[in-house]
């Protein structure tokens, strides 16, 4: 229960951004954390259906860089044997 409390208290965004920033990588020339907000706030528009809508091709573009994003924070975090 006390894990779940920590969730109460910080929210998606702020986690993101403290996770992106133990990277050191640039990701479509952008800080991790500025990478983070750019990602999450496509995220946001394409979830919560803001109108215009993202583009296709700025989506595909992102797409490689965010994979990449994800691979990194992974690493960061590897699982116990």
């Amino acid at each position: 229960m006390s894990a779940l409390r920590i969730f109460k208290k910080e929210s998606i965004m702020n986690a993101g951004i403290r996770l992106a920033s133990k990277l050191s990588n640039q990701y479509l020339n952008k800080t991790p954390e500025q990478f983070f907000r750019y990602c999450y706030s496509l995220r946001s528009k394409l979830i919560h259906g803001s109108i215009p809508g993202p583009k296709f091709n700025k989506i595909s573009t992102v797409i490689g860089a965010l994979e990449t994003f994800t691979a990194d924070l992974i690493l960061l975090f590897p699982l116990n044997e």
